[in-house]
C-alpha cells in the first residue's frame, strides 16, 4: 500500500492506494478512517484493480474541515470528488454507513465519471435531512 496526500481546499487529504487497473474509490463511514477497506485491499490482490481509500477530513491522517465551514456534508464530498478527479478514468466508488450519503452527492453532482456505485449498509439520514 503507498500513502499519498493531496491538496484540498488548503489542507491535507490523506489517501492510501494499493492495486493497479481500473480505479475504485473506497469512502469509509462515521468514526472511521480508510483502515476500514485494508482488508479488502488483501483479498482483491492481484485483481486488476487500484483502489484509493481516503480519510474523510478531519479522520485518520487528513486535515480537519475549516472552523467556517458551512457544510461538512458538502466539504466532505468535494473531498472526495478531488480524490476521484485525480484519476484519468472513470472510477468505480464504494461507500460504507455514512459514506454513502458523500459518494452518492457525490455522483448526483455529476462532476465525477462514475463507472458503479456500490453503498454498503447506507444511512442516509443526512440526505434525507436535505431534502426535506
Amino acid at each position: 500500500m503507498n500513502a499519498g496526500r493531496l491538496l484540498f481546499a488548503g489542507r491535507q487529504l490523506a489517501f492510501w492506494s494499493a492495486g493497479s487497473g481500473t480505479p475504485v474509490v473506497l469512502v469509509h463511514g462515521s468514526l472511521a478512517t480508510s483502515a476500514t477497506w485494508r482488508r479488502t485491499a488483501a483479498s482483491l490482490d492481484g485483481a486488476a484493480l487500484r483502489l484509493i481509500a481516503p480519510d474523510l477530513p478531519g479522520w485518520g491522517e487528513s486535515e480537519p474541515e475549516p472552523a467556517d465551514c458551512a457544510d461538512l456534508l458538502d466539504y466532505e464530498t468535494r473531498a472526495v470528488e478531488t480524490i476521484a478527479l485525480a484519476e484519468a478514468e472513470p472510477v468505480h466508488l464504494v461507500a460504507h454507513s455514512y459514506g454513502c450519503n458523500v459518494a452518492l452527492l457525490a455522483v448526483l453532482a455529476g462532476r465525477v465519471r462514475v463507472r458503479s456505485l456500490v453503498l454498503f449498509e447506507p444511512t442516509l439520514v443526512a440526505l434525507l435531512r436535505q431534502s426535506g
